[in-house]
């Protein structure tokens, strides 16, 4: 395996948590079995895990909590 952000083949398994946007909410998937670059963090995910990922967060669910979270809007200088 490569990492396609910085090349690197040294990996290390991990759970991760990402965040999706879906029809202008935010939905945080916790959990998410990856394997994880050792140099840059960056995951990868199996095609298995990433389309239980997409099933997930696009069809119907009931969430296991809910957060609030702050909005910010970056402004170039």
């Amino acid at each position: 395996m490569i990492c396609d952000v910085c090349g690197s083949t040294g990996f290390h398994s991990a759970e991760v948590a990402r965040t999706f946007t879906v029809e202008g909410k935010l939905v945080v998937v916790e959990g998410i079995p990856a394997e994880v670059c050792d140099r840059c963090d960056a995951p990868s995910f199996t095609a298995d895990v990433a389309e239980r990922l997409r099933r997930l967060v696009h069809e119907p669910h009931q969430p296991d909590r809910i957060i609030q979270a702050e909005v910010l809007h970056f402004h170039a200088a």
